[in-house]
Order: structure tokens, then sequence, then C-alpha cells
């Protein structure tokens, strides 16, 4: 009898993206829609997206079918978590970092 396969979530293949999405969902939904609003040009200034017309950039937002994931239910993260998925992994991982550093520095200056 063959072990059941464990589901594994496309952000779980990095470290770095796991703990910022971890990170991200700890966040109050005010300060995830900041992080991912901060973000957003960072990401979309990463080579894989600067060649890209916008539109190109709005079809891979919106290529996904939505689903009851809890980044679903905001648009801003939602775009922001889309788009984080379809970098690639060096890029996917510079990103992250800085949005760990990003919410790290919101948590600070809460407390």
């Amino acid at each position: 009898m063959s072990k059941p396969s464990e589901y594994k979530r496309w952000y779980d293949n990095n470290k770095i993206t796991s703990r910022c999405v971890e990170l991200l969902e700890q966040l109050s939904d005010r300060d995830q829609r900041k992080t991912a609003t901060f973000l957003m040009n960072e990401i979309i200034s990463q080579p894989h997206f600067s060649q890209m017309l916008p539109k190109d950039i709005f079809n891979h937002t919106n290529s996904e079918k939505r689903r009851n994931r809890w980044y679903d239910e905001e648009e801003a993260i939602r775009i922001f978590m889309e788009l984080l998925k379809i970098c690639p992994e060096a890029e996917q991982k510079t990103v992250a970092t800085k949005a760990i550093i990003y919410m790290e520095g919101l948590k600070e200056y809460q407390e």
C-alpha cells in the first residue's frame, strides 16, 4: 500500500516564501493590504515582469479562478500572491525577503 502524498502549497517549495506567506497571514487585514500594496511595485519591477505589458500582468493575476484561500478575500493580497506565485524562484526569494523585512518593521512600529 502506498503512502498518501502530502498536499504541498506552491509557496511551501521555498522556506523564505513560506515564511513570508505565514507572516502575511498573521497580520491584521489593514497591514496585509499595506504590505501587499507596498510590494506590488517591487514585484512588477522584477525582470520577469518588466518585459511584460500591463495587460499581460493583469491577465496573470486573473488567470486562476478564485478559491476559498485566505488571501482570495482581499483583492490587493490576491494580486500580490498571484504575482509572487509566477515569479521565478530567485525573484520570488528577493520579493519575499523584502516582504519579511517590511512586515517585521510593521510589527516593531506597532509595539
